[in-house]
């Protein structure tokens, strides 16, 4: 069935949620954009500029072990394809979601608009 099909959605999955945690670093420390870091790296750099968002990592290990490797595995290699399943998929719209509504109250409470 072509509703069925997933394969590249964890790609984008990958660069949606690398942009969200350079924006939000940014955000937060004003200068400084993450671009040539790993995803754990970077992950680690949003934790140092929001403490907060620690309350995410939960949702990490429902996708997978090693989360932060498969992210960067998917940004290496373009033809890695894979089914995913529906639980992966909604654990992953959370993550974007709560995300993206981080970085939204930030520009917000730091006017940033």
């Amino acid at each position: 069935m072509q509703g069925d099909n997933s394969e590249g959605l964890f790609h984008l999955f990958a660069q949606g949620y690398l942009r969200l945690l350079r924006l939000i670093t940014y955000s937060s420390l004003y200068a400084y954009l993450p671009k040539w870091t790993s995803a754990w790296d970077t992950w680690q750099l949003c934790l140092f500029a929001v403490p907060s968002l620690n309350e995410l990592e939960y949702l990490f290990g429902r996708i997978g072990q090693d989360f932060h490797k498969h992210i960067d595995s998917h940004l290496r290699y373009s033809d890695l394809v894979g089914r995913l399943s529906s639980q992966e998929l909604t654990v992953m719209d959370e993550i974007l979601t709560r995300l993206s509504e981080k970085l939204a109250s930030i520009i917000k409470v730091k006017n940033l608009e």
